[in-house]
């Protein structure tokens, strides 16, 4: 099995991680509910190994890293560590609405 480590991806865009780009996320947050988010079940022997750690479930379902933010808020978290191993589907938001939220995100910044 490959670590958790090794199945983090890295993405240098640093304004996704910027507090004013979460603000628009989470003011999202309703949007991103409606339009046809997927949900992964969760096997038991994950969710009991990553217990406390909801980024550590993520890189095991293969969730990109850059997503860790908007899937953790979807889920109703506020901090990664409140994940309970009682929790057997998380939700995924649609990453075609995600990257339109980026996109305009990116062009307001452009024109300031």
């Amino acid at each position: 099995m490959q670590p958790v480590s090794e199945k983090i991806r890295t993405v240098s865009n640093t304004d996704l991680y910027s507090r004013d780009f979460k603000r628009i996320l989470d003011d999202h947050i309703p949007l991103l509910r409606s339009q046809s988010p997927e949900k992964k079940l969760v096997k038991r022997e994950i969710a009991v190994r990553c217990e406390g750690d909801f980024y550590a479930l993520l890189a095991e379902l293969d969730i990109p890293l850059w997503m860790n933010y908007v899937v953790l808020r979807l889920n109703e978290y506020t901090s990664p560590t409140q994940y309970k191993n009682d929790r057997r589907a998380v939700i995924i938001p649609s990453m075609a609405v995600v990257n339109r939220l980026i996109e305009k995100y990116r062009s307001k910044e452009n024109r300031l």
